[in-house]
C-alpha cells in the first residue's frame, strides 16, 4: 500500500510538471529533477513553518527607514524571520510553501500583533507587508482595528505595504477593502514598484501614500543608465501625484547620495540599518 501511495505521488508530481510545458508533451517523474527538488523543499518548509508557529520561533524583525530630508530614522518595516536552530531564515525561503498551505495569514497575524506591541510605546511609523491572501480572506480590517484598540495606536502610524502579488486588483472587493482601510486612517504603500506587473495604471488605481522603488533599480543606479532613467521617471510621476518615495537596497554612501540628489524622500537598506529584533 505504501509503495502504491508513493507511485501515485510521483505520478501527480509528473502531471504538475507536465503542465508547465507545452501541450502534447509528457513528463516522467525523476527524483533529481528541479521540479521534484522544489517540491521536496516546499514540503520541508511546510513542516518548518508549522513547527515555528507552534514553538514561537516565528520572529518579528525591524529594518529602519531614514527620512532623507531630516536625516532622521522615522519609520521601520516589520519583517518575518524563522529561527531555524539558531540561524535566521527570511521569507524568500518559505513564502512559496506558505502560499501552498494557506498559512500566509497566520504569519501576517503574528507579525501584526508583535509589531503593535513593540511600537505601542513609541512615536515611530511602522509598515507591515500585506499579501493578496490577507485581502481575500477578509479578516484584515477587523484584526487591525482590534490591535489599534488593544495597543492604543493611531492607525495613521500603520503603513500597509501591498506586496507585488496584489497585481491587478481583479477581485471586486480588493480595492474596496483597501479604500476602507485608508478611510479608517491606515496608510498604504506599494512595494517593489517597477517589476513584474507593477505599472502606472495600477499606481493611479491604488493612489498609495508611499511607493517603494524595487531594489533592482537602486543597487546599480550609479553604473546603469537605464536604471537611473527608470527611477527618474518614477520620481517625476510620484512628485506630480504627491506620493512619497522610498528607495530600497541602499548599500553604500554613493548610492545614498545619488537617490537623495534625485529627490527621493526615504532610504532603506543595509547601509541605513540591518533588520533587527529590537528597534533600539
Amino acid at each position: 500500500m505504501g509503495n502504491g501511495i508513493i507511485t501515485l505521488n510521483h505520478a501527480a508530481a509528473a502531471v504538475h510538471e507536465a503542465r508547465l510545458y507545452k501541450k502534447s508533451s509528457y513528463k516522467i517523474f525523476e527524483t533529481k529533477s528541479e521540479y521534484a527538488k522544489k517540491q521536496q523543499e516546499n514540503i520541508y518548509w511546510i513542516n518548518k513553518i508549522r513547527s515555528a508557529i507552534e514553538e514561537e520561533k516565528l520572529l518579528g524583525f525591524f529594518q529602519p527607514i531614514k527620512n532623507l530630508h531630516s536625516g532622521e530614522i522615522e519609520k521601520f518595516e516589520c519583517l518575518a524571520r524563522i529561527d531555524d536552530d539558531g540561524g535566521l531564515v527570511s521569507p524568500i525561503r518559505f513564502m512559496e510553501a506558505c502560499k501552498m498551505t494557506g498559512t500566509l495569514s497566520l504569519i501576517t497575524r503574528r507579525i501584526v500583533t508583535n509589531a503593535f506591541r513593540v511600537f505601542s510605546d513609541t512615536d515611530y511609523e511602522f509598515s507591515i507587508n500585506i499579501t493578496s491572501n490577507d485581502i481575500n480572506l477578509g479578516y484584515l480590517e477587523e484584526f487591525l482595528l482590534l490591535n489599534v484598540k488593544k495597543y492604543n495606536i493611531d492607525p495613521s502610524r500603520v503603513v500597509l505595504e501591498l506586496l507585488e502579488d496584489i497585481v491587478t486588483l481583479t477581485e471586486s472587493n480588493m480595492l474596496e477593502q483597501i479604500n476602507s482601510l485608508r478611510k479608517k486612517g491606515f496608510k498604504i504603500a506599494l512595494d517593489d514598484f517597477g517589476v513584474e506587473n507593477s505599472n502606472f495604471s495600477r499606481l493611479l488605481e491604488l493612489n498609495p501614500d508611499y511607493l517603494k522603488i524595487d531594489g533592482i533599480f537602486i543597487k546599480d543606479i550609479i553604473e546603469n543608465e537605464k536604471s537611473e532613467l527608470i527611477v527618474e521617471t518614477i520620481v517625476h510621476f510620484c512628485k506630480r501625484r504627491g506620493i512619497k518615495i522610498i528607495a530600497e537596497y541602499i548599500h553604500n554612501e554613493v548610492v545614498l547620495n545619488k537617490v537623495k540628489e534625485m529627490g527621493i524622500d526615504y532610504a532603506q537598506g543595509y547601509f541605513i540599518g540591518e533588520p533587527k529584533e529590537s528597534i533600539k
